[in-house]
C-alpha cells in the first residue's frame, strides 16, 4: 500500500531522471534549424536542412538511448524500494488486524508467491518497454516538429515578412513552446497529445501502483482477509470519488460489500481496468480491512462531491500552469543558446508570471505545489 506522499516521491524521482530528455531533444533540433552560414537563399537553406536531417537524427537517437538506459536502472532501484515500503505497511496493518481478532499468535504472511513475483516483474518490464516505445515515438515526432519549424520559417521569408535569422528565431521559439508530444488514446478512443516526460511519469507511476496493489491483494488473501478499504483524497476524478473511502470484497462473496473488481458503473472500483482503481494514473490505493476495526485511515473520507470537484478542477488548472512553466523554460534555454536578449527577457517574465499563478492557486486551495513538474 502506497500513500499519496509515496506517489509524489515516485513522480519526483522519475521527473528528476527524465526531465532533461525533451529539453535536450528540443534544444538540439533548434540548434540544427538555426545553424546557417553566410548569405544563403531561403530555398537553399531549406534544402540543406531537409537533406541533412537523416544524419542529424542519429544525434537525437543517442540522446534518447542514453537516458533510456539510465532510467531502466533507476526503475529497478525505485521499484525495489517502494515494494519493500509497501510490504512493511501491509505487514503492520495485518498485525493490527490479528491483534484485534485476538490472533496475535498467528503468523503474518507477507512473502509474495513465485507467481506474484512473476506478475510484478512483468508489470515493471512493461513499464520499461513503454519508456522505450515513448522514446521511439519521440524521435519519430521530432521529424514532424522539425519540418513544421522549417516550413514556418520558409513561409515567413518567402512572403517577405522576415529575414532568415528572424524567421528562424521565431520558428524555433514556437518549436520550444510546443515541445515534443506523442499521441495517446483515452478510454473513448479519441487521441490526445502528451509531453514525453508526462507519458513516462504516468507509465511508471501506474506500473508501480499495479505492482504494489498486487502485493497488497496477495497479502490480504494469504492472511484470510477478504475485505479491503480504498483510500480517499480531495480532488479525485469524479468517477473515482464514487468509490473512494469504501469497503469492498476481494472475492465478491460478501452479501454486504460490493465486489472490488466490479465495473465502476455497477458499484465496484473497476480494479484491473485502465480507468479503475490502480489503473492509469490512479493515485488511490487499498488496504486490508475487517468489520468493526479500521486499522488505518488514509485521506479525507467525508468530503462532499462539490468539495471534491472544486479541488479536482483546481488541480487540473495547476497541471495547465505547470505545462506553461515548462514550455517557457524550454524557450528560455533555446533563447539562451541563440543569445536572443529579447526572447530571454520575455521567457523570464512568462516564467515568473506562471510560477506566481501556481503559488496563488496552491495557497488558495491548500494543494501541494509539485515543483518537479515545473522543471525541464
Amino acid at each position: 500500500m502506497l500513500t499519496p506522499t509515496d506517489f509524489r516521491e515516485i513522480e519526483s524521482e522519475v521527473s528528476r531522471i527524465y526531465s532533461d530528455i525533451e529539453t535536450d531533444l528540443v534544444r538540439a533540433i533548434c540548434r540544427y534549424v538555426a545553424k546557417h552560414e553566410g548569405d544563403i537563399s531561403i530555398e537553399e537553406w531549406r534544402a540543406k536542412k531537409n537533406i541533412g536531417w537523416s544524419s542529424f537524427k542519429l544525434n537525437l537517437e543517442k540522446i534518447a538511448s542514453v537516458d533510456s538506459k539510465k532510467i531502466s536502472k533507476q526503475i529497478d532501484t525505485l521499484v525495489e524500494k517502494v515494494i519493500n515500503k509497501n510490504n512493511a505497511s501491509d505487514q503492520k496493518i495485518i498485525k493490527a488486524i490479528h491483534e484485534y481478532k485476538k490472533d496475535s499468535e498467528q503468523e503474518v504472511k507477507i512473502e509474495p508467491t513465485q507467481i506474484q513475483k512473476e506478475k510484478i516483474r512483468a508489470i515493471i518490464e512493461n513499464a520499461k518497454n513503454g519508456i522505450n516505445l515513448t522514446n521511439t515515438r519521440a524521435i519519430t515526432n521530432s521529424q514532424r516538429i522539425f519540418e513544421s519549424a522549417v516550413n514556418r520559417a520558409y513561409i515567413e521569408v518567402f512572403e517577405g515578412n522576415q529575414t532568415l535569422s528572424n524567421a528562424v528565431a521565431k520558428a524555433t521559439k514556437q518549436l520550444a513552446r510546443e515541445g515534443i508530444t506523442v499521441a495517446n488514446y483515452g478510454t473513448s478512443g479519441r487521441p490526445y497529445q502528451m509531453s514525453i516526460d508526462a507519458v513516462v511519469r504516468r507509465n511508471v507511476v501506474t506500473s508501480v501502483a499495479q505492482a504494489t496493489s498486487q502485493m497488497t491483494l496477495e497479502t490480504a488473501q494469504q492472511n484470510n482477509c477478504d475485505l479491503v478499504k480504498t483510500s480517499a483524497h480531495l480532488g479525485a476524478r469524479p468517477e473515482h470519488y464514487l468509490w473512494q473511502g469504501k469497503v469492498f470484497s476481494i472475492s465478491g462473496t460478501s452479501d454486504k460489500y460490493p465486489y472490488l473488481s466490479d465495473p465502476q458503473e455497477s458499484g465496484g472500483t473497476g480494479y484491473g481496468t485502465v480507468d479503475g482503481l490502480c489503473g492509469c494514473n490512479c493515485r488511490h490505493f487499498f488496504f486490508p480491512y475487517v468489520e468493526g476495526f479500521n486499522p488505518a485511515s488514509y485521506g479525507i473520507e467525508d468530503a462532499t462531491a462539490s468539495e471534491n470537484e472544486e479541488i479536482y478542477q483546481a488541480t487540473q488548472k495547476q497541471r495547465y500552469l505547470e505545462r506553461e512553466v515548462r514550455s517557457w523554460k524550454r524557450v528560455l534555454k533555446v533563447s539562451q543558446d541563440q543569445k536572443n536578449a529579447n526572447d530571454i527577457n520575455t521567457a523570464n517574465l512568462k516564467i515568473q508570471e506562471y510560477e506566481s499563478r501556481i503559488k496563488l492557486l496552491t495557497t488558495k486551495y491548500g494543494i501541494p505545489r509539485q515543483k518537479e513538474r515545473e522543471e525541464v
